[in-house]
């Protein structure tokens, strides 16, 4: 949330108990640390890595403006994608070495038990399966998925099938919104 009096906050319980590092996830809480540490004495501050999961960088002036602010200022910026990586040194001029690129984890072991059970969805063998996991929300970016889709000569989709597997996908009004779109 947009929280004016957290930064304080945040500044006090730092000063009562002093920290090496914070790290502060997408853009709100990164702005909300950022203020923070810099109200701190300068031998109080500890280092920001900021961290940035959306490759949409800057969905408006005003939070790319945020964005270059906060993450120039940050002593690290870490990302979970290449193309986010990219698009944080381009578009926010952050020098390439301090932006981290660390991939999300995948429990190997729990995936290959997994492949071991039948499938849950009826999947006609005859037609190419596509399937997007996640929760239904802007950030996933499933639109990008049907334009995507829109772009493919039509004859070739009438043997696809695309799966949207996710909380929201039925029972929200963004995951609504994605069916009429469909």
């Amino acid at each position: 949330r947009y929280d004016p009096l957290f930064p304080r906050r945040m500044r006090a319980e730092l000063a009562a108990r002093p920290a090496d590092l914070v790290h502060a996830f997408l853009l709100p809480p990164s702005l909300w640390a950022l203020l923070a540490i810099r109200g701190l004495p300068v031998q109080l501050r500890p280092a920001l890595i900021a961290a940035e999961r959306n490759e949409r960088v800057a969905s408006s002036r005003v939070e790319a403006a945020l964005q270059r602010f906060i993450y120039r200022r940050a002593d690290l910026v870490t990302v979970n994608a290449a193309p986010v990586a990219a698009e944080i040194e381009r578009r926010c001029q952050v020098p390439p070495e301090r932006i981290r690129y660390v991939p999300n984890g995948i429990d190997l072991d729990a995936w290959d038990r997994a492949m071991a059970e039948p499938c849950p969805l009826d999947l006609d063998p005859e037609c190419f399966h596509i399937g997007m996991i996640g929760r239904i929300s802007p950030e996933k970016n499933h639109e990008l998925l049907l334009e995507a889709l829109a772009r493919i000569d039509a004859s070739l989709l009438r043997s696809w099938r695309v799966w949207v597997i996710g909380a929201g996908a039925t029972d929200s009004r963004a995951g609504r919104h994605l069916q009429e779109l469909a």
